[in-house]
């Protein structure tokens, strides 16, 4: 049991507690530190592979749209000549003789102008009573009853003699044919001989031009991304030279780019 004695200071003594703590503290304040260091370090982390994605993601998204085409200047191969003619009368009986005999001219001129029979196709004809149509505007009572359209269709690939016998077919208006229509359609009918050619060549036309784009845009073509192909189109050069035709095609492409 302490006693005081009298004359003497108390002995007391202080115990300062907050020094017994500051080690844990310390040690609770380091692992925040270090989570702290390890969190940014993996925001830093993730914000790169953010933006290394982004760009990447953005250069593969450039792309270059580029069109080709390829034209051939051709000969048509196949002549289509309807050569379409009329005969009236009152009678059938007179219908029938007229036809029969306009039909004989006709036919005798492809012969003589060097048609092969297999090349002179006879047309349906077809007969109209102007009598029997009711709602006609025609004063029928002025006009013969009965009319026959008739014709041919020249079906040949000799172009020259289709050329020729033109010049000549008025020559059976001289001799009581009235013709209504002889208009010649020409035809190219070889397109599948240059189709892969043609194609071939729109195709590398629009490459060349990817190519420039890319070299001007300090860039260069990567994958190819899709391609497409146009219709090939024939039509004459002009209207008054039917039997020269132009072909064409068109191609389109979409390259990747890259630096």
């Amino acid at each position: 049991m302490n006693q005081n004695i009298p004359g003497e200071e108390p002995n007391i003594e202080f115990k300062d507690e907050s020094t017994e703590d500051k080690p844990k503290l310390d040690y609770v304040q380091n692992i925040n530190n270090f989570s702290f260091f390890w969190l940014g370090l993996g925001i830093i982390i993730a914000a790169l592979i953010i933006s290394s994605s982004f760009l990447s993601w953005k250069n593969s998204s450039k792309t270059v749209t580029v069109r080709g085409f390829s034209e051939r200047m051709v000969n048509a191969d196949l002549a289509l000549w309807p050569v379409q003619a009329k005969v009236t009368a009152n009678t059938l009986v007179e219908l029938h003789q007229a036809l029969e005999a306009s039909q004989v001219v006709i036919n005798n001129f492809f012969n003589e102008q060097g048609f092969k029979p297999n090349e002179i196709n006879a047309k349906q004809t077809r007969i109209t009573d102007r009598q029997a149509q009711l709602y006609s505007t025609d004063n029928v009572n002025n006009l013969q009853r009965y009319v026959a359209d008739f014709g041919f269709l020249i079906k040949t690939k000799r172009m020259d003699l289709v050329k020729s016998s033109l010049k000549e077919i008025n020559k059976l208006v001289g001799q009581g044919v009235t013709l209504s229509s002889n208009e010649v359609e020409y035809l190219y009918t070889k397109l599948n001989e240059i189709k892969p050619e043609m194609i071939k060549e729109a195709t590398v036309e629009a490459k060349k031009a990817a190519e420039e784009f890319a070299l001007n845009s300090d860039s260069k073509i990567a994958s190819l991304k899709s391609a497409s192909q146009g219709l090939f189109t024939i039509e004459p050069i002009h209207y008054y030279t039917q039997d020269l035709k132009k072909v064409r095609v068109v191609t389109n492409l979409v390259y990747g780019l890259k630096k």
